[in-house]
């Protein structure tokens, strides 16, 4: 999923199933500045690391928890556990048409 902070700044909330990439890390949802790189089967940022905004680990890929506690970077080395509850905002798009015709009429007279 992709969003933009009111800033206009790209962010990023993903699941990675090892974010360093060695094989032995946990499966998370991870908040990131950085675009994953869905070809990657892990360390979907490529950057070799854990680095991100937040995260909470999780073992279903197809959604975020909708409650989960989130592990947020405050400021390196500083992270804090927050309880944060998601909530689903639906979009529709509405299209409008018009349509315009026009007639026209003979009138004889005899």
């Amino acid at each position: 999923y992709k969003g933009t902070t009111s800033d206009g700044v790209d962010q990023y909330i993903y699941w990675d199933k090892d974010c360093a990439g060695g094989g032995d890390g946990a499966s998370r949802w991870i908040v990131d500045a950085d675009a994953p790189d869905l070809t990657r089967k892990s360390d979907l940022d490529g950057d070799g690391a854990c680095e991100y905004h937040a995260r909470t680990d999780s073992t279903n890929k197809e959604f975020p928890p909708p409650v989960a506690f989130w592990m947020m970077r405050c400021g390196a080395p500083t992270s804090e556990s927050m309880l944060v509850d998601l909530a689903a905002i639906t979009t529709t798009e509405t299209r409008t048409s018009t349509t315009s015709s026009t007639s026209s009429r003979t009138i004889s007279t005899s």
